[in-house]
């Protein structure tokens, strides 16, 4: 396996499980999200369902912004500094 394969290996294996982690979360929360929004289990399903394939699909293909190619325009301390600006936003939140 070349460097290349088992970085695209890593990406996967991360993204599934912060997928799975994500959900995981979600769903524990989903009785409170429920409440707060005044809908029913089908309604709640459906936006999970949404949420989840929409997470899935983003965070494998984001796997290409940290490189600093000419495509996404983004090096990798600027990619860094966006992990970090968005993980403080969250906390704060």
């Amino acid at each position: 396996m070349t460097r290349t394969n088992g970085g695209v290996l890593g990406n996967i294996m991360i993204s599934t499980f912060m997928v799975v982690l994500d959900s995981t979360i979600v769903n524990t929360a989903l009785p409170k999200i429920m409440a707060s929004y005044g809908i029913s289990v089908d309604i709640a399903q459906w936006i999970l369902t949404a949420y989840m394939l929409a997470f899935a699909v983003t965070l494998p293909t984001s796997g290409g912004l940290p490189t600093g190619s000419a495509i996404s325009g983004l090096t990798p301390r600027t990619h860094r500094f966006h992990a970090v600006f968005t993980f403080m936003r969250s906390i704060v939140e």
